[in-house]
């Protein structure tokens, strides 16, 4: 009888001796998986779990109740009624055999190899398991939403093959086989060494390289950019652990994640240097060797781009001896195997921390000639961060590049025209997929000029209105003449008033005996002559006008918007207007790589995330419990990747129309044996070995 492997999501609850008890709703002679082993898993530690169907329950596998792990004893009377007596179990069991979706999971392209467990968008399905230890750890495992339409299980489902033509350059183009050929895809920076599992750093396990190269491969990729696989110098697991002193181990995670590569068809773009004192080594590095400062954020760069010192030839000999190593699984040394698209003199040389300045020339041209005198075949990218007039000038560099952080569009198109006309090769080599400094900034552009407008109406109405003139801040010198004049006439006034009083005028006493004030010895009308002129009347500007709160709220907002759309403009540019620029280069021959950051996977019990503290880190299948906004960015991303590269989904969904639900499911891990031959296992399981020995 064949059997066949579905994940169940119909959870039914019955109550047994007191428990609740969680089952399968499913075909009546079918029944949870049990080990191999002694040991086996309750009901509600199975419920989502990948279980066998269509296999009658084997005897004496089923155990007594009161042999459940924390359950009570059973009642002698009462036994566990089998599932086929459920209610409505044969209703579920149809509706299972009936379910296109559930055909999908093909047994005999995806469950030829050791027990799986599958990821799925909203989580992820373990399957059965021969060992004890499968069965206490895939309880651990987040929960399945629904089973997947497709499933990717090996590189054969991908319809590719190894890299057997070097990518070449033509102008401005990369060429593959006399083809315009875009390099897209993630950056994967730990496929060398990794510092967010334990031990730290340690190398990635051979599980989560081969899944993560599923998935980039899902998401349409044909390029990995890959910090670790050639800066790897300083610690008990580099290349280099100390001067002089090579590490054949660390050699070997390299050629595995290289031989990964070349099953599911992807090329490498590895950098050489670092600007950065990171776990994995960088210029520092080297500097300490030779007891020189390496004290950040200043640390003098110069002994390392210096040409003629030991600090030079101690980072060639490392270059050397990495590119000259020849793998055990290809038989291929690095500068020799055409997976590797390009090596990159650095990266983000020039950057922030150490000597905020690009290499100099000399130095750039004597590393690029050191690469192409081991790997003539092979492109060579300007470490430099951002595109510099010296480095254009360089005949050995074949491609410039930029990294976008945050996301502006305009610099892009700054960097890939200046590359352009001066004949060079330009490729994004990083890019923030977050949104993150664009959405607050936007929010705070908008909403601080219409918060204080919505402040200013609800000002109190006795503070309102406010008088002022038109003219309240010009014409100052003109007001202020005005106002001593006026000031001066009223003070003229005053002093005839005072002059003019009856108490300095002596009384007479006429013929009649009537009082009378003596006659003036100058006319009245006359003393006006002398006091400075005033027009009462006040100018246009000088009027007073009411100003009432709406009044203020509307100069608020007016003023607020032209200040909104400067803002605006400068804003970096989200995903959704950032992709499609970069699409736009690329059809135009400006552009000719991109490359966003960074591309996590499941940990080696593929049960969890791992984690990644810089805020950059996308995971496939989206699980919006560890990376918020990676769920749509994920979609983004991959028909981005399909377009710039003109393929076609290896599952058959159309790109325009692509939704979260629409993208296919990875199986972790890979089947190794569609990836390996019989060979190839043996060394890996030596290898293994070896590993296991030196931690």
């Amino acid at each position: 009888m064949t059997s066949e492997t579905r994940t169940d999501h119909a959870c039914t609850k019955i109550s047994v001796a007191r428990l609740n008890i969680t089952t399968f709703g499913s075909r009546s002679d079918s029944h949870v998986f049990v080990s191999n082993s002694n040991s086996f898993k309750t009901p509600e530690s199975a419920c989502g779990l990948q279980w066998v169907v269509g296999l009658p329950t084997p005897p004496g596998l089923r155990p007594p109740v009161d042999q459940w792990p924390g359950a009570r004893p059973a009642r002698p009377a009462r036994a566990l009624p089998h599932i086929s007596q459920q209610p409505g179990a044969q209703a579920q069991a149809a509706a299972i055999r009936r379910s296109p979706r559930a055909s999908a999971l093909d047994p005999g392209r995806c469950t030829a190899h050791s027990p799986t467990r599958i990821h799925t968008r909203a989580g992820m399905a373990s399957s059965s398991s021969s060992s004890s230890s499968s069965s206490s750890s895939s309880s651990s495992c987040l929960s399945t939403a629904s089973s997947p339409a497709h499933l990717l299980c090996s590189p054969s489902q991908l319809g590719v093959g190894p890299a057997t033509s070097f990518v070449t350059r033509d102008g401005t183009r990369l060429m593959l086989d006399d083809k315009p050929w875009v390099a897209v895809g993630p950056n994967i920076y730990w496929l060398g060494q990794d510092e967010n599992v334990q031990p730290n750093p340690a190398w990635p396990s051979q599980s989560r390289v081969l899944e993560v190269m599923a998935i980039a491969a899902t998401m349409g990729a044909n390029t990995i950019r890959s910090t670790t696989l050639g800066v790897s110098v300083g610690n008990s697991r580099s290349v280099e652990p100390s001067l002089g002193t090579f590490n054949e181990t660390a050699l070997e995670t390299i050629d595995f994640a290289l031989y990964t590569a070349r099953a599911y068809g992807l090329r490498l773009i590895i950098p050489l240097a670092d600007q950065y004192d990171y776990y994995h080594g960088g210029i520092p590095t080297f500097l300490r060797w030779r007891n020189l400062s390496a004290t950040h954020p200043k640390a003098d760069f110069g002994p390392f781009y210096d040409t003629t010192s030991q600090v030079y030839s101690d980072f060639a000999l490392y270059v050397t001896t990495l590119l000259s190593h020849r793998s055990s699984l290809t038989n291929l040394t690095m500068a020799e195997d055409p997976t590797v698209l390009a090596f990159e003199t650095g990266n983000e040389l020039g950057g922030w921390g150490g000597s905020n300045y690009p290499p100099p020339s000399e130095w750039t041209t004597s590393i690029a000639k050191l690469i192409k005198s081991l790997a003539p075949n092979t492109l060579v990218v300007d470490g430099s961060y951002g595109v510099h007039k010296a480095g254009l000038n360089i005949d050995e560099i074949d491609i410039v590049s930029d990294h976008a952080y945050p996301p502006y569009s305009y610099n892009v198109r700054k960097a890939a025209n200046l590359a352009h006309s001066s004949g060079k090769v330009f490729l994004l080599g990083e890019f923030d997929w977050t949104n993150r400094y664009y959405f607050p900034l936007t929010y705070l552009a908008v909403l601080i000029p219409a918060v204080v407008a919505a402040l200013v109406f609800l000002l109190p109405a006795r503070w309102w209105p406010w008088q002022a003139s038109l003219g309240c801040f010009c014409c100052r010198g003109r007001r202020r003449r005005r106002r001593q004049a006026k000031a001066s006439y009223f003070e003229g006034m005053h002093s005839d008033s005072v002059r003019l009083s009856s108490a300095s005028v002596p009384l007479v006493e006429d013929s009649d005996s009537k009082y009378a004030f003596p006659p003036p010895s100058t006319p009245l009308g006359a003393s006006s002559s002398a006091l400075p002129s005033y027009d009462g009347r006040g100018s246009f500007l000088d009027r007073t006008l009411p100003i009432r709160r709406w009044h203020f709220s509307l100069l608020i907002l007016l003023l607020a918007a032209p200040l909104g759309a400067l803002i605006q403009a400068f804003l970096p540019t989200p995903l959704s207007s950032f992709l499609p620029a970069v699409e736009g280069l690329a059809s135009d021959g400006k552009l000719s790589g991109s490359f966003y950051w960074s591309l996590f996977g499941k940990d080696s019990t593929c049960c969890q995330y791992v984690p990644h503290g810089d805020g950059y880190t996308l995971h496939y299948p989206s699980d919006p419990r560890v990376v918020d906004g990676s769920g749509q960015n994920v979609v983004e991303l991959t028909k981005h990747a399909y377009r710039l590269s003109n393929n076609v989904t290896w599952w058959g969904a159309a790109i325009s129309s692509l939704t979260l639900n629409d993208l296919p499911s990875v199986q972790c891990p890979q089947n190794a044996s569609a990836t390996m031959g019989t060979t190839d296992l043996k060394k890996r399981k030596r290898w293994e070995r070896a590993k296991v020995t030196e931690l």
